[in-house]
């Protein structure tokens, strides 16, 4: 009987130990907290600005590459004008500031703007009827808008100090290159088909199908490693070239009249500005031959940017011409038999 508690004695005790246990748990909670804060202190007080780099804007400091993580090394012939262990802030800031994706930032978000113009022309000016139609443009513009943008917010946010922040952004990034490359088939599939309404559908789905795969693989964590570098270019290279099938049946297939030469010309010019644009972002020339003399300006990235910028205002007025063909013929070649 000695050792039975009262009533109160055991809400004494109970409360004392529930009062230990959420004492023991904030403190763990605070030491995790500041764990992470050191070890982000740390990571940031690792890296070695370049004076000579940093005196225009002192709270933005630059790196050379030896001096960054490595999961912000992606080109070695990149030397220097690094961003690294940058803040939300000091990211959004280095836009206006100059490094080695101060371009890269600009090309996309300039052509953000001018596709978003092109965009409202087309809705209000080129005569959109069908909900069909409103569909097919809609899907084209807003892949091309999603990949400039996402583009924009990685290259803004890469020097990011939380990794993760980064490989969201990365992620970002990934999905709006697939959205566009899924979007830009849609409009000539569409109208050149229209007499070919089971062929239409049939490359329609081949290409959202594997669309649907780069689109949710970059929000794994392993599609962003460097490791998946060439499953991941591979997959990319499935998606353009399902998509060149339909350009070579276009070419081959459909007659060749007044009303389609322009298109087929569009077509190949779109087509020939990427491959170029990719063989120059692959080899990663011409920094590839004067390592550090291309940091700033004019790298295989920026080149490869201003590619995709030119290749996809070919590919808007080339949909345009498509779809003004198919109103005034109501199919290739003059109408569907």
């Amino acid at each position: 009987m000695g050792d039975t508690l009262t009533g109160h004695e055991a809400r004494v005790r109970c409360r004392a130990l529930t009062q230990n246990k959420a004492a023991a748990i904030t403190t763990k909670s605070v030491e995790e907290a500041a764990n992470k804060l050191l070890e982000t202190a740390q990571r940031r007080l690792s890296f070695n600005p370049c004076p000579s780099l940093t005196t225009r804007c002192p709270d933005l400091p630059l790196y050379d590459l030896s001096s960054i993580p490595d999961w912000l090394k992606g080109n070695p012939f990149i030397l220097s004008y690094y961003r690294a262990g940058y803040t939300t802030r000091q990211c959004i800031k280095s836009v206006f500031a100059l490094h080695n994706e101060t371009l890269s930032i600009w090309t996309h978000l300039v052509g953000f703007l001018l596709v978003l113009a092109l965009s409202l022309h087309i809705l209000l000016n080129l005569g959109l009827h069908r909900t069909q139609d409103y569909l097919v443009f809609s899907v084209f513009q807003l892949g091309s808008m999603v990949m400039l943008g996402g583009s924009s917010v990685y290259h803004t946010l890469s020097a990011h100090h939380c990794e993760q922040v980064h490989n969201i952004a990365l992620a970002i990034d990934y999905f709006g290159i697939t959205s566009m490359i899924v979007g830009s088939f849609y409009p000539p599939v569409f109208y050149l088909f229209s007499c070919m309404t089971v062929v239409r559908t049939v490359y329609l789905i081949s290409i959202t199908l594997l669309g649907i795969l780069g689109l949710i693989g970059p929000f794994f964590p392993f599609f962003n490693d460097q490791t998946f570098y060439w499953p991941r270019t591979i997959l990319y290279a499935s998606l353009t070239s399902i998509g060149i099938l339909p350009t070579i049946h276009m070419f081959f297939g459909l007659p060749a009249n007044e009303q389609t030469l322009p298109l087929y010309k569009g077509m190949f010019l779109m087509l020939a500005t990427y491959c170029v644009g990719v063989l120059i972002y692959i080899f990663k020339v011409p920094e590839r031959w004067y390592p550090g003399r291309f940091d700033v300006w004019l790298h295989s990235h920026q080149l490869w940017h201003i590619f995709v910028l030119c290749a996809a205002v070919v590919h808007y007025f080339t949909c345009i011409g498509a779809f003004q063909m198919w109103r005034v013929t109501r199919g290739v070649g003059g109408g569907c038999a």
